[in-house]
């Protein structure tokens, strides 16, 4: 699987956990095996695999006008899955409003979030 080319809606990440959205999406809307999933994302297998049993009984919701990100951006782990999606929502140039819209939070914790992430890659 070529990482580069795996889009992501960010409006999965509306309703459920973050790690929960991305592995349910990977897995039923993308058809991956939980093996390749833990590679595209650069997390353990097992975790991918809980991440989606929690995430069964839950739905995502995919937005007609949802933007999309590479899968790429949640490769380093030294971020969550939500810091490396704030990052590069903040990197493309997404004020911390418009950013807690797409994905249902206060933009207090975006700002956190992102705080975060800079003392996180310092």
């Amino acid at each position: 699987i070529f990482r580069g080319r795996v889009k992501i809606p960010v409006s999965i990440f509306e309703d459920l956990s973050p790690a929960e959205a991305l592995s349910k999406y990977l897995k039923e809307n993308l058809g991956l095996r939980f093996s390749e999933i833990a590679k595209l994302i650069n997390r353990d297998q097992r975790t991918v695999w809980l991440n989606y049993k929690n995430s069964s009984d839950k739905k995502i919701s995919i937005k007609k006008n949802s933007i999309s990100v590479s899968v790429e951006i949640f490769f380093n782990r030294r971020l969550s899955i939500l810091e490396s999606l704030v990052k590069h929502l903040k990197e493309k140039g997404f004020k911390n409003k418009a950013i807690a819209k797409m994905i249902n939070q206060d933009q207090r914790v975006i700002a956190t979030l992102y705080s975060r992430v800079k003392k996180k890659l310092r």
